[in-house]
């Protein structure tokens, strides 16, 4: 498929494993040029990057720490330098570690999520912005969770902080629109990353699995096909909406 993506360029933050490696590897397949931004794990990212120069791309590593204001300006001028701008952001990086008890969980554990899952990622489109604008064109995709909408005991800031993110997303859909930003969210729920049969027992996926429309969960390969198109020249018209990509 030829989605108009070839020659632009694309940072996708936490694109070293799950959902956001998967999206780096199509948006590369499509011929965007892939800034693939992580935070530690810094093998997975440079493999990444291997395997995509291997098919004929183009694709860097730069690390980025989304707690730290300082790192994510880096991050971002160091792409620009590079590349001379960025056309796309697919806004991934993330953490939903939960806490105990949502009511009288720390300050420390709420600062934190909020931290990496709205105050950073708003950071990372502030990065983002002028190149964008300058260009009168850009495709922004937050990605959020559907958590967000149904929630889940003990992940309630977490919860919170991506539906702070649904309504930072709706207000820049209308300010950035006149520049050419069209900007969404994905709304991903259980997907099948590399990560998950560690994280979850076999017999609760099948189960939860089983409630699904289509008794089973998407992979990341297909929450990205979502995410790509939403990121391409080929999206005109979709802009401040909330697109969940869970399966049913």
């Amino acid at each position: 498929m030829n989605l108009g993506l070839h020659g632009r360029v694309a940072v996708v933050t936490g694109g070293s494993r799950g959902i956001g490696r998967a999206t780096a590897r199509l948006l590369a397949q499509e011929g965007a040029i892939v800034a693939i931004t992580y935070h530690t794990n810094t093998s997975a990212a440079e493999s990444l990057v291997h395997e995509i120069h291997d098919q004929g791309g183009q694709a860097c590593a730069v690390q980025l720490h989304l707690e730290a204001e300082d790192s994510i300006y880096a991050a971002f001028e160091s792409i620009c330098a590079r590349y001379g701008r960025v056309d796309v952001l697919v806004n991934n990086a993330f953490a939903s570690k939960p806490a105990a008890d949502t009511a009288t969980s720390s300050r420390h554990a709420w600062q934190t999520l909020y931290w990496y899952n709205i105050e950073g990622p708003y950071h990372v489109i502030e990065a983002t912005l002028p190149s964008m604008r300058a260009n009168r064109w850009g495709r922004i995709v937050n990605i959020s969770s559907v958590l967000a909408v149904e929630g889940i005991p003990n992940f309630g800031w977490y919860a919170a902080a991506k539906s702070a993110l649904h309504g930072l997303s709706r207000s820049l859909s209308r300010e950035l629109g006149p520049f050419g930003i069209l900007v969404n969210v994905v709304m991903p729920g259980f997907t099948l990353t590399e990560d998950q049969p560690v994280r979850v027992s076999p017999h609760h996926i099948e189960r939860v699995a089983a409630e699904l429309p289509l008794r089973r969960f998407p992979t990341p390969e297909e929450v990205a096909s979502v995410i790509v198109f939403l990121a391409s020249p080929a999206n005109r018209i979709i802009t401040g909406e909330i697109v969940r990509a869970s399966g049913g």
